[in-house]
């Protein structure tokens, strides 16, 4: 029975969509391609760590909605979700769509749809309906959210408008096309592990020698250039360098200052 009930939740989406063709092949649950072979790729209209990318969209409803695309989001009580209904208390959540039941249409005006269900406690299936509206000069994704069309009907709709929505532009090149045709190069803020390193290493160069220079000050009562810690060891580095480059330069060349080592 539950079957019957979500073909005829998904036969609704469908119907709402003005007589969804199946023009967009579905390849996974991030991309489809259309009939000319240009791919629709939708990577860039969802986060892929856990979180919506469109968090907490108010709608006309009184509930507010977050949504995220390709990839399963966690939020309250919704789970591997692509969308999250809010109650206007933001004490209750509703799955109102799996992220794995991603499916690919396009409608007559030739704008492609994301559709997303997920089955209710009595056996029904709410239904999310997202329509891809294409715009070359989008680089940001923009979120309409029109929320449930008409009470307790569990079909809720959106659209994004981006360029990604437009087939071919984002299928090649991940990042974002500005309308002169450069790529906009966008990178996620962090510290990577070279970064952490140096700092240590400075860290630990600023405690040696303020530690030093404290230690010889008050336990040796040096002064000036004699505070440095190990002032021999360091002053000897530059000679020894000297040393080891005239060593080897002169190993090459088969002259070791008219010495010769004897074999083991």
């Amino acid at each position: 029975m539950s079957s019957v009930a979500g073909l005829l939740a998904l036969m609704t989406a469908i119907m709402h969509v003005s007589e969804v063709q199946a023009q967009c092949t579905m390849i996974d649950a991030c991309s489809c391609f259309m009939p000319d072979g240009n791919v629709v790729d939708i990577k860039s209209l969802g986060d892929n760590n856990g979180f919506a990318k469109f968090f907490a969209v108010p709608g006309p409803d009184a509930f507010y909605y977050s949504l995220n695309l390709c990839y399963p989001f966690n939020e309250g009580a919704c789970s591997g979700a692509a969308g999250c209904q809010t109650s206007a208390d933001f004490l209750s959540t509703f799955q109102i769509g799996d992220a794995s039941s991603a499916m690919f249409s396009t409608d007559m005006s030739n704008n492609v749809h994301v559709l997303y269900t997920s089955p209710t406690d009595d056996g029904r299936f709410r239904t999310v309906d997202v329509t891809l509206q294409c715009d070359p000069n989008s680089l940001e994704p923009n979120i309409q959210v029109f929320g449930e069309q008409g009470f307790n009907s569990l079909l809720y709709t959106f659209t994004i408008t981006s360029q990604c929505a437009c087939p071919g532009v984002c299928a090649t090149n991940p990042n974002p096309i500005d309308p002169s045709g450069k790529v906009v190069i966008t990178t996620e803020a962090g510290i990577s592990s070279g970064t952490i390193l140096c700092i240590i290493a400075l860290v630990g160069a600023v405690v040696y020698v303020g530690g030093g220079m404290t230690y010889m000050r008050v336990r040796k009562n040096a002064a000036g250039v004699g505070m440095l810690p190990h002032k021999e060891f360091w002053a000897a580095i530059p000679g020894l360098i000297k040393a080891g480059a005239v060593f080897t330069y002169q190993k090459i060349r088969g002259k070791i200052s008219g010495q010769e080592y004897s074999s083991i």
